[in-house]
């Protein structure tokens, strides 16, 4: 193949695996990212899965509008983005949703790095416009595991299991799968 055609392949390949709004991953490509991570799982360091959602965004947009909301988005996907450690991938799930995949981390630190992303976000703001004044958001977040025979969709409806607890327990907070009625953390 000639250099040309390889680079249009490439710029094919990663304009079908990439959110056009955020950058990020795009769901197929998270959700293949989750599957090639978890059949590499293994007992004592699994892959962690995050299912992050930004709070009360159908208002963000209903009162400022879908262009704020976009920016919105765009923000809160950097911050997420940023700050995930090496070897973690993020993406747009859908909506206002995103996918943290982390291979190989610790349930501990898995839990530690979503609360730290989530405090990360409500650090953040995001600017509008000059007669604006900037918008912060919150987010909350369910935490799961890979286990053996999991596809993405189970891991994915503990982690949805785990982030109702937490929106459940008030928002702007974490919650993972481990917990008895999960959603007793936060922060």
């Amino acid at each position: 193949m000639n250099a040309d055609l390889v680079a249009a392949h490439e710029k094919a390949r990663r304009q079908a695996e990439t959110d056009e709004l955020t950058g990020l991953r795009n769901r197929r490509a998270i959700t293949d990212a989750l599957d090639k991570a978890g059949a590499h799982s293994t007992v004592g360091t699994p892959t962690a899965v995050l299912l992050i959602d930004i709070d009360h965004f159908k208002q963000v947009n209903d009162t400022r509008g879908h262009a704020t909301g976009d920016a919105v988005l765009r923000t809160v996907a950097g911050v997420l983005d940023a700050g995930v450690r090496s070897g973690g991938t993020v993406g747009r799930y859908g909506g206002e949703e995103f996918l943290v995949v982390l291979p190989r981390v610790g349930e501990d630190e898995a839990l530690r790095l979503a609360e730290e992303l989530q405090r990360d976000v409500a650090a953040a703001s995001t600017p509008v416009d000059a007669e604006s004044s900037p918008i912060g958001v919150t987010i909350s977040g369910g935490v799961a595991f890979w286990r053996d025979g999991d596809t993405y969709e189970t891991v994915v409806a503990r982690a949805d299991v785990a982030l109702y607890a937490a929106k459940g327990a008030g928002r702007n907070c974490v919650s993972d799968e481990r917990q008895q009625g999960a959603g007793e953390r936060s922060s």
